[in-house]
């Protein structure tokens, strides 16, 4: 059960996740041992922990030669963050973009998926994570939900405050008011690359969602600028031209990768000029 299978890195606190686990789940081991094997006979379920943070948990599961990838949301701001996470994934379910979805609970707060096994898009050549990284948002955006929006960049900039501030750039009204929104869809609204994984088939997949929420469509690929310029600022102009062919070969709508690159700039530069960047802190997410 449990304890027969801790792979833990050094420093992690052992006990502490396995309380936690078993606060929450104890109750339950038999039923997702179930879900994973399909027999009600296979009751031994085996834990590797992956990540672990004061909100949630994330771990490997295995029973009966069945692999898993469960996220528990245990900490007490965790129950908006869970919603978010099984909504985007419950969204995506038939697009080949995200790991398939297995169980549930939303009085529990877990969302149980497929273990991939998998490698970080990021240990790729920068050239290529530019590239894949702009396909998968392409297609992200094509099969996403999404719904009605107007008005221009400025506009929807201008929302964020002092959090932005695009008065320092002398060009950015202008140029931003002459660009339209194309609606809203849902957007990842984080561009951790680490959460980009390449499949052993070779497929690339997004996972976690606990940020998702509906903004312009581009949104994510403006976040996307932003970390590629950061991940590999040696190499940013090639990076974001192939970031750009990426997304444009994929790209099936209304949006412009010019226009998008054009935004992206600005928010680059207003972020930097008000310090964020080098804070590490994006408060207008």
């Amino acid at each position: 059960m449990l304890d027969e299978a801790l792979v833990l890195p050094p420093g992690d606190h052992s006990e502490d996740w396995q309380t936690r686990l078993r606060a929450v789940l104890g109750d339950c081991f038999p039923q997702i041992a179930e879900t994973l094997t399909g027999s009600p006979l296979e009751r031994e379920l085996h834990f590797e922990l992956v990540k672990i943070g004061p909100r949630s948990l994330c771990l490997k599961l295995c029973a009966g030669g069945q692999f898993g990838f469960l996220k528990l949301f245990d900490g007490a701001d965790g129950a908006v963050p869970y919603h978010r996470e099984k909504a985007a994934l419950h969204a995506m379910l038939d697009s080949g973009l995200v790991p398939g979805i297995l169980a549930y609970s939303d009085e529990l707060r877990f969302v149980l998926t497929d273990w991939i096994e998998a490698r970080p898009v990021v240990v790729d050549d920068p050239r290529q994570v530019g590239f894949r990284t702009g396909a998968w948002l392409a297609a992200f955006d094509a099969v996403a939900p999404s719904e009605p929006a107007s008005g221009n960049w400025f506009s929807y900039l201008s929302k964020f405050g002092s959090g932005l501030d695009l008065s320092q750039i002398s060009s950015a009204q202008g140029m931003l008011s002459e660009i339209p929104l194309c609606g809203r869809v849902l957007s990842r609204n984080d561009a951790a690359l680490h959460n980009y994984l390449v499949a052993s088939d070779g497929t690339l997949l997004g996972c976690d969602f606990e940020q998702a929420r509906m903004r312009p469509r581009g949104w994510d690929y403006l976040l996307g600028f932003a970390a590629l310029i950061e991940r590999f600022p040696d190499r940013s102009n090639e990076v974001i031209e192939s970031y750009s062919e990426g997304f444009a070969q994929a790209h099936r709508g209304t949006l412009i990768v010019d226009e998008l690159n054009a935004v992206a700039r600005i928010l680059f530069c207003a972020r930097a000029m008000c310090g964020y960047q080098q804070q590490g802190a994006t408060p207008w997410l």
